[in-house]
């Protein structure tokens, strides 16, 4: 093999192995972040939280399902809809049904839940932000969440919704 074509390709392997350390890095390179000033959560993204969990606390339907995306996805952690990836309304509109039925109960007046999100993490890019969270509302589970949400003219919508639950480890 002739010296130039090795050295092209050590060339392309090397931009390949740029490339490839640049799309599967967790946090994107800085010129992709916006300023650290702009990356703070803005009070309309902290009230679309709070909304959303109030909403989900009292079980207000109308509410809670306008804040997804009509092309959302959603992962649920356990029953009655465990383990199943629910896409477009249709499919997460009737799974979440099943959960506010399961929830309420024979129960008629909210809250029929009081969720303390912990260990909040909100990372913002522009019209994007993760949103990650743990609950401990079931005795020996931690429920792990994550949000993507997505803000289309001046309005958050969740895009994405991940659910899991985990043993929570003995404390040390």
């Amino acid at each position: 093999m002739s010296m130039r074509l090795r050295s092209h390709r050590r060339g392309t392997i090397g931009l390949l192995l740029v490339v490839g350390t640049f799309l599967l890095s967790p946090t994107p390179p800085a010129a992709a972040r916006e300023p650290a000033a702009a990356q703070e959560p803005d009070a309309g993204l902290h009230a679309f939280l709070d909304g959303f969990i109030r909403a989900f606390d009292d079980l207000d339907w109308p509410a809670f399902a306008g804040m997804f995306d009509d092309d959302a996805t959603v992962f649920y952690p356990s029953p009655p809809n465990a383990p199943i990836r629910a896409t477009g309304r249709r499919e997460f509109e009737s799974a979440w049904q099943r959960v506010f039925q399961g929830i309420r109960g024979t129960r008629t007046t909210p809250p029929f839940m009081n969720l303390q999100p912990e260990r909040l993490q909100i990372q913002r890019f522009t019209d994007l932000a993760i949103v990650t969270f743990e609950l401990h509302d079931l005795p020996g589970i931690t429920g792990r969440r994550t949000l993507v949400l997505q803000r289309r003219a001046g309005v958050w919508h969740i895009v994405h919704l991940h659910a899991s639950n985990a043993p929570t480890p003995p404390a040390p």
